[in-house]
């Protein structure tokens, strides 16, 4: 039997919250790379990696938006003054920490199976998903100008870490707290897929 007819995974990745002391209210994205890192062995934190992740701010001098491809917009602390960041940044940000062990695979427009063929692979999965795993409509999303061109973005934004799937759900470390929390794998694709697709796994140098 091949291993992509498995049937079910689930990988047993550490939890982290990100309103752990000290709390970073917006700061899911790099909570969940410290996940990811952790299962690797790495010993980081969401604020080592809140200190050295990129920055943007939300308004430029000229009117336009920063882009979250390029870091993360706002505050992450807290607030309502951010837009989060998209997968280049925090790959960027991991390829410092694992140096020469591992190389970042960040993917956008990716799909389901894409991830599931990462866990069966015992790999987990950053994944840019929606706060509480609620399917957006085409109103949640505005689109900004940012120096590089128009972005789609959300203030519904969150990320998580892919641990598991079986045939009813996915499952997540998401970084409010709970650890392989199930979302219907219906639910799941639409959420994935209306983020852009992005994914980042950690691939054997």
């Amino acid at each position: 039997m091949s291993s992509y007819a498995k049937k079910q995974v689930l990988l047993d990745v550490p939890l982290e919250s990100q309103f752990t002391e000290p709390a970073l209210g917006n700061g899911c994205e790099v909570t969940s790379l410290s996940m990811l890192l952790s299962y690797y062995g790495y010993e980081t934190s969401k604020n080592q990696l809140a200190q050295q992740l990129n920055y943007v701010p939300v308004f430029n001098a000229d009117g336009t938006h920063g882009d979250p491809n390029e870091g993360f917009v706002g505050d992450i602390s807290g607030g309502d003054w951010a837009m989060g960041v998209y997968v280049p940044p925090i790959a960027s940000l991991a390829q410092t920490i694992v140096k020469t062990d591992y190389h970042t695979l960040p993917k956008t427009d990716a799909t389901i199976n894409d991830i599931k063929k990462a866990l069966q692979q015992g790999k987990p999965v950053w994944a840019s998903v929606t706060l509480d795993f609620q399917v957006p409509t085409d109103t949640d999303f505005v689109t900004w100008q940012t120096n590089n061109g128009q972005v789609k973005v959300t203030p519904l934004n969150h990320a998580c870490v892919v641990t598991g799937y079986d045939n009813d759900n996915i499952y997540v470390n998401d970084p409010y707290g709970e650890k392989n929390r199930p979302v219907a794998i219906k639910d799941f694709e639409a959420i994935f897929t209306s983020m852009g697709g992005q994914m980042l796994t950690l691939e054997k140098s």
